[in-house]
C-alpha cells in the first residue's frame, strides 16, 4: 500500500471488534489517510479508532447523503469508498429461508453499497478516486447455507469500475 497522506477513505461496515472493515481502515490510517468509519454502532466504532465516526443504519439513503456531507466537511473530499458491510442469515438450507432473509442480505449488502457509491460519486469523480466493494467466494464455490450472502455479494461483483474516466 502506498502513501495515502492527504487522501480520505470512507470504510463502511466496521462491525464490532476486529472485522475486515477494521483491518482495511487501520491499513489506510497507517498509510496516512484520513479515515471515516461507518457502522451501525457508534460506540463500537469509537472503541476501535479516533477517526471521524459516523453511525448510519443500513441503506438509509438520506442518512448516507448526510454522512458523506459530514465527511467532506471534515476532510475536504473523498478519495476511496470501501464497502465491507453485510448482514446475512447463514447455516440454513435455502428451502428453510424466506424472502425476509434475502431482503436482509440485499438491504445490508448490495443496496447499502449502491447508496454509498451514489452519494460519494461526485467526490470520487472529482478526486479521480475509486470504489472497493468486497465480495465473497460463497456464491462461486456454492457454499451450503450461504445463499443470501452469495446472492448479495455476487450482485456487487460487476461494479468494480463504476467511475468514468475524465
Amino acid at each position: 500500500m502506498g502513501s495515502f497522506a492527504g487522501k480520505t477513505a470512507v470504510v463502511v461496515g466496521m462491525g464490532r471488534g476486529r472485522t475486515l472493515g477494521y483491518g482495511v481502515a487501520r491499513a489506510f490510517a497507517e498509510n496516512g489517510a484520513n479515515v471515516v468509519l461507518v457502522g451501525r454502532s457508534a460506540s463500537g466504532l469509537k472503541a476501535v479508532a479516533s477517526e471521524l465516526v459516523l453511525k448510519v443504519e443500513r441503506n438509509d439513503e438520506p442518512a448516507i447523503v448526510s454522512a458523506v456531507h459530514d465527511a467532506v466537511e471534515a476532510f475536504g473530499t473523498i478519495d476511496v469508498v470501501v464497502n465491507c458491510m453485510q448482514v446475512a442469515k447463514s447455516g440454513m438450507p435455502v428451502n428453510e429461508l424466506g424472502l425476509s432473509d434475502l431482503d436482509l442480505a440485499l438491504d445490508t449488502g448490495v443496496k447499502a453499497a449502491f447508496c454509498w457509491m451514489k452519494a460519494c460519486y461526485p467526490h470520487l469523480r472529482d478526486s479521480r478516486g475509486c470504489i472497493l466493494n468486497f465480495v465473497s467466494r460463497a456464491g462461486r464455490e456454492g457454499r451450503c447455507g450461504q445463499a443470501p450472502l452469495a446472492v448479495s455479494k455476487e450482485a456487487l461483483a460487476p461494479s468494480r469500475s463504476v467511475l468514468p474516466s475524465k
